[in-house]
């Protein structure tokens, strides 16, 4: 990977996770030659507690 790659992913990655939300918990970003789709993987404290486990956001904070 390029330097130049590199640092474009670490900008995005920052971006990303100052703009998500609390509960977003994953992204997937795909690319082709017609554009890009951002994906947001999102969980509600009720459905973490439900399934018995803990997560962190995008951020590393804990979904509560």
């Amino acid at each position: 990977m390029s330097e130049l790659l590199a640092h474009a992913l670490a900008n995005l990655r920052v971006v990303l996770q100052q703009e998500a939300s609390d509960n977003c918990v994953g992204v997937t970003v795909f690319f082709n030659n017609e554009g890009c789709e951002i994906g947001y993987m999102a969980r509600t404290p009720s459905s973490l507690q439900r399934d018995g486990i803990s997560m962190r956001n995008l951020r590393g904070d804990w979904v509560k």
